[in-house]
C-alpha cells in the first residue's frame, strides 16, 4: 500500500514538473509583435447647399365642414331642443308605448285614467293602438293628446289597412251601421300581383 501510494504521488509531482517547464518556456519567448492600426484618413463632412422655399399661402378660404353646412328645419331644432332638456327617466319614458284598446273608456274608469297615469306620471311616448271603432279611437288620441306634454307617436297592427282594427260602429238608439275602415285582402295577395303600384295604394289609403 505505501508503495503505490508513492508512484502515485510521483506522478502527479511529474504532472506539475512538465506544466511548469512549458509555463516557463513561453514566458521566456519574446513578446509578440503589435500590429499597428491602420491609418484613416480624416474625413471632412460634405457641405449641401441649401436653398430656401417660398411658402405659399392660400388664395381662398376653406369653408368649414361639419354640422355647421347641416341646415335644420323648425321641426328639427324642435326635437334637438325638447330632447336636450329630458332628465335620462323621461327620455327613457319615451320608449315606452303601451298597448291600449280603441273601444270607447269614460273619464274615470280604470282604463281611462290607467292610461293617463302613464301619460302624465311616467312620460310614455306613445300608445299601440287595438280594436275599436274609428270614432272611438279618434275621441280616445284627442283625449291622451291633451293630456301630454310631448306629441304622443301612435302605431298600430294594420296588416291589411286601418279596417283591420277599426271595426264599423252603431249609432244607438236607431242602430244605424256607421261603418268601419277600409279593409284590403291579405299581404300575401297584393304581392301574389307583383305590381308595386298596388302596394303603394294601399299603404297611402290606411
Amino acid at each position: 500500500m505505501p508503495q503505490k501510494t508513492f508512484l502515485y504521488s510521483r506522478a502527479v509531482l511529474l504532472k506539475i514538473s512538465g506544466w511548469s517547464a512549458i509555463v516557463v518556456l513561453f514566458s521566456c519567448g519574446s513578446p509578440p509583435q503589435s500590429i499597428p492600426a491602420p491609418v484613416v484618413p480624416e474625413q471632412h463632412p460634405i457641405e449641401v447647399p441649401t436653398q430656401e422655399v417660398e411658402e405659399v399661402q392660400p388664395t381662398t378660404e376653406l369653408a368649414p365642414v361639419g354640422p355647421a353646412l347641416i341646415a335644420q328645419t323648425e321641426d328639427e331644432v324642435w326635437v334637438e331642443r325638447t330632447l336636450t332638456g329630458l332628465t335620462l327617466r323621461q327620455k327613457v319614458g319615451q320608449l315606452i308605448m303601451p298597448w291600449v284598446l280603441g273601444d270607447f273608456a269614460p273619464e274615470g274608469s280604470p282604463s281611462h285614467d290607467r292610461i293617463l297615469e302613464y301619460i302624465e306620471d311616467q312620460g310614455i311616448g306613445g300608445v299601440i293602438m287595438s280594436v275599436g271603432s274609428p270614432t272611438e279611437v279618434a275621441a280616445k288620441l284627442n283625449d291622451f293628446q291633451m293630456h301630454s306634454n310631448i306629441p304622443l307617436l301612435v302605431a298600430a297592427d294594420l296588416e291589411t289597412g286601418a279596417g283591420f282594427r277599426m271595426r264599423g260602429a252603431v249609432q244607438m238608439p236607431g242602430t244605424i251601421e256607421l261603418g268601419g275602415a277600409t279593409d284590403f285582402p291579405s299581404l300575401m295577395a297584393v304581392g301574389a300581383t307583383a305590381d308595386p303600384q298596388l302596394a303603394y295604394e294601399m299603404g297611402r289609403i290606411t
